[in-house]
């Protein structure tokens, strides 16, 4: 288990607390036992199922995660996205439930469930499994046999940045990540991407891409650098960083988690998707609906969303991206929160992408 896996894990105590209440619910979990359960663990074979799309079959290996291997708050979010990708609503919201009651409210699991519950009940239409893991794809410019650190391509889409020194090479996860968040777009983004030769590169760190950026304040970041961006897109470029760098002492930070890596090339893949729409954000039609929009706004929703609320048009940029990843399955806190704050901006975003 990766020290980034261990951060994630409950307490001991609390543990306790969520197995106790897996054997309440047991009887509404899948019992599917596969017969390769010895090769590795079952929160793994729980990944490898979702991976491929089997998500009874990965249920089944979440829940025998939770029972027997400790249940971390990744294994029970994982439990309930595989229960809403099956069809089976009730139970994804009541997995949902009980990972909230029994974790830190602040977690980004936590976080993320009750994100998962808002938006089950506002729209029927989106499919947390349409952003899965999902190895292998279209977008796949690494070989089967390429390495995590090599910079070569096969297809002019997607590369690895090589680290500077000290740095640690990108992983195989981290590419894995990025192309899966790919193959789940909606097939017309894709294609928009593609033919808009759009590339995406992973890189250890921001600045091992843009070295000169670690002198230069980043929009949005309130003093911050790209030392502590990890992702951004520049005109039809996205670039999506595993690591982040502490301003202050320059220590590289854990891997950044899968699925905040997903959120984030989602949103930066939104601003691309305007780029290729040569800047509909920037548009009378799209400017008129966000400022309708934000005058309806209270200043707790305006302060909360100051992202989306800067000045001289970026906030209009930034919402047009936040709310096109939440169309491609964009499930953190933001996304929702724009669609609610938003809906005739979202109306015409909706409209614009064919979604």
């Amino acid at each position: 288990m990766t020290k980034a896996d261990k951060s994630l894990a409950f307490t001991a105590k609390t543990s306790k607390r969520i197995i106790a209440v897996a054997a309440l619910v047991a009887s509404l979990l899948m019992t599917i036992a596969p017969s390769n359960a010895a090769a590795s663990s079952q929160y793994e074979l729980g990944i490898k199922a979702y991976q491929a799309r089997r998500y009874s079959e990965a249920a089944s290996y979440f829940h025998n995660s939770i029972a027997k291997e400790g249940g971390t708050a990744d294994a029970w979010l994982y439990l309930g996205h595989s229960f809403y990708a099956a069809g089976d609503r009730a139970r994804a919201e009541q997995t949902y439930k009980t990972l909230m009651a029994n974790t830190n409210k602040y977690s980004q699991q936590s976080i993320t469930a009750g994100r998962s519950l808002r938006l089950m009940r506002m729209t029927s239409t989106t499919n947390f499994g349409r952003a899965a893991i999902n190895p292998g794809g279209s977008f796949n410019a690494l070989g089967p046999n390429a390495s995590p650190g090599q910079n070569g391509q096969s297809g002019g889409q997607i590369t690895v940045q090589a680290p500077k020194v000290g740095h640690p090479e990108v992983s195989s996860s981290a590419v894995n990540t990025i192309r899966a968040a790919f193959d789940g777009l909606p097939p017309t983004i894709k294609q928009m991407l593609i033919a808009g030769n759009v590339q995406i590169v992973v890189t250890p760190t921001m600045i091992d891409k843009f070295p000169a950026g670690a002198y230069q304040e980043r929009m949005g970041y309130n003093g911050g650098t790209d030392k502590s961006c990890d992702g951004l897109c520049n005109g039809r470029l996205v670039v999506i960083a595993e690591h982040k760098i502490n301003e202050r002492t320059d220590e590289v930070s854990a891997a950044i988690s899968p699925s905040i890596m997903q959120e984030t090339f989602l949103h930066e893949t939104g601003h691309a998707v305007d780029n290729c729409l040569n800047g509909y954000a920037q548009s009378a039609e799209f400017k008129a609906a966000y400022l309708a929009d934000v005058a309806k706004m209270s200043d707790d929703d305006k302060s909360r969303l100051s992202y989306f609320m800067q000045r001289n048009g970026q906030g209009q940029v930034e919402s047009f991206a936040e709310l096109a990843s939440y169309l491609m399955g964009n499930h953190r806190w933001a996304a929702g929160e724009m669609v609610e704050n938003c809906p005739t901006a979202f109306k015409c975003v909706r409209a614009r992408l064919g979604l």
